[in-house]
């Protein structure tokens, strides 16, 4: 519980038990909700007024989109896999991961890796911090 209690802390939000690991195609991650890895070591979400961080159990950040600032409300995954943040009216802001023609998910895993795969399970783009620690 104490661990809960501290993710509600980090994000500014109350922590939803049963957080994804996955967003599909079409789905929206938004400021106040999360993604979480299976084992629960690692959590992503909004934070800064738009930066997009991964941090583990301890609360360090492993890994910042760096739009600190930018008013981005949400991550959205498209149909053709590219990975996109967006301001509160749906408008891209100046980041994404250009993995556009493959119908992809993004999938946070419990090494800490950020991934992209497409329908054949095959990565189109990560983050690359797997083995990070879970805190």
């Amino acid at each position: 519980m104490k661990r809960l209690a501290m993710l509600s802390v980090i994000f500014a939000v109350p922590f939803i038990a049963e957080a994804k690991s996955i967003l599909e195609p079409g789905e929206t991650l938004t400021a106040g909700r999360v993604l979480q890895s299976p084992n629960g070591c690692f959590t992503l979400g909004f934070r800064d007024q738009g930066n997009l961080v991964l941090v583990n159990k301890s609360g360090t950040v492993i890994w910042s989109s760096g739009t600190f600032n930018s008013n981005a409300t949400q991550l959205y995954i498209n149909y053709g896999g590219d990975l996109k943040l967006l301001n509160s009216a749906g408008n891209p802001i100046n980041w994404d991961t250009k993995t556009s023609g493959a119908y992809g998910f993004l999938r946070l895993q419990n090494d800490g890796n950020l991934v992209i795969y497409n329908d054949s399970f095959v990565p189109l783009w990560h983050i690359g911090t797997y083995n990070a620690s879970c805190g």
